[in-house]
């Protein structure tokens, strides 16, 4: 238990968001010093990606049975968040629960694993918490794995996800007409042009605040330049969860609609959606390790956010997303469960070696 605190408590150290330099490479270099120390040797390998980049570590130079995926990128915090606390059965510190518990789980079980242990794969990437991150897909299209089941450590409370939402990142830029304040009949206003297009976009779709329906959020805005101008330049930026191709089919069809406006400017980037079918037998197998090591039943649920598990099922790998028990990712206060750590390296461990 010690050590998945004590390295969960030191990638948490590393500032793993946009924008902090050397954090990210500083990050997968602990961790490949961390496993110089293994108890076989492993296959150690950095690549560099089209928007990242991405550490393959493996036990067995042939595709694996089991293979593993995390992120050591995170969203933005103050810098106090990267000093982990302990307060109880409670770690706290930004990435606690996504991710750096789970890779902390996952990076003591490869470098635990015996020489007559299954194949297994562990990628950990730097660019999920992007919204043009895609290391996972690059990985998969370049290694041409085959995997059994893959296993992404997103927290899940100790239940098996096997379907999650699409994501579509979308920035509006508008082009106005600047006039005074005094006199907005002779001006454009580019933020009002854009609130009345997102507007339009929010009633035509059945966006709400619940978690299983599609969901939409104005994330970043910015405008105009003196409080008596009409602002001739704006833009926003909009994150959008679908659950179905034709929820994106629409939200598509109205962008392209509302181009037709030449002085709005639209750039999007679009990730599926993540979808299994829970009844495949590795993932029942899962489901049977995971209930007798908790003495519970467990369930296969639907997840409301997203996942690099979109790309395996993209690429028509079996994924689950898997991990252990937190709150409050993305948030102050985020914490992971300390002995669910413990429950989650007894599980993987169990699952890995049929036992």
């Amino acid at each position: 238990m010690k050590s998945f605190v004590y390295l969960t408590r030191r990638l948490i150290n590393f500032r793993t968001y946009q924008g902090v330099f050397g954090a990210k490479d500083g990050c997968f270099d602990y961790i490949i010093e961390y496993l110089s120390n293994s108890k076989i040797k492993l296959d150690v390998k950095k690549y560099k990606t089209t928007t990242g980049n991405a550490l393959v570590i493996c036990n067995k130079k042939i595709s694996p049975n089991v293979c593993l995926c995390g992120h050591i990128d995170v969203v933005s915090a103050r810098v106090e968040q990267f000093r982990a606390v302990v307060k109880g059965d409670r770690l706290y510190g930004r990435g606690a629960i996504d991710m750096k518990g789970a890779v902390a789980v996952m990076v003591e079980v490869i470098k635990n694993v015996r020489p007559d242990d299954p194949s297994v794969m562990l990628i950990l990437v730097d660019d999920e918490e992007q919204s043009n991150g895609f290391s996972v897909r690059d990985i998969l299209g370049r290694l041409k794995i085959k995997p059994r089941i893959s296993i992404i450590g997103e927290q899940t409370d100790f239940n098996i996800v096997t379907k999650q939402k699409g994501v579509i990142n979308i920035r509006l830029s508008y082009l106005g007409k600047k006039a005074h304040g005094a006199q907005p009949e002779k001006g454009v206003n580019a933020i009002e042009k854009l609130f009345e297009i997102v507007g339009r976009l929010v009633i035509q779709l059945p966006f709400n605040k619940n978690k299983g329906g599609p969901t939409c959020i104005l994330s970043q805005i910015s405008g105009g330049e003196e409080i008596n101008s009409v602002p001739e330049h704006a833009w926003v930026t909009l994150n959008i969860r679908y659950t179905s191709k034709s929820e994106a089919g629409a939200i598509k069809n109205f962008l392209r609609i509302a181009q037709c406006d030449k002085n709005l400017k639209v750039t999007s980037v679009v990730k599926p959606c993540f979808e299994f079918d829970s009844r495949y037998v590795e993932a029942e197998r899962l489901k049977v390790v995971v209930e007798r090591r908790l003495h519970r039943k467990v369930g296969f649920i639907s997840g409301n956010t997203g996942s690099d598990a979109k790309y395996f099922s993209e690429a028509g790998l079996p994924a689950v997303v898997f991990g252990p028990v937190g709150r409050n990712y993305h948030a102050d206060n985020e914490w992971v469960s300390i002995k669910s750590l413990g429950k989650y390296y007894q599980i993987l461990n169990s699952f890995i070696n049929n036992n």
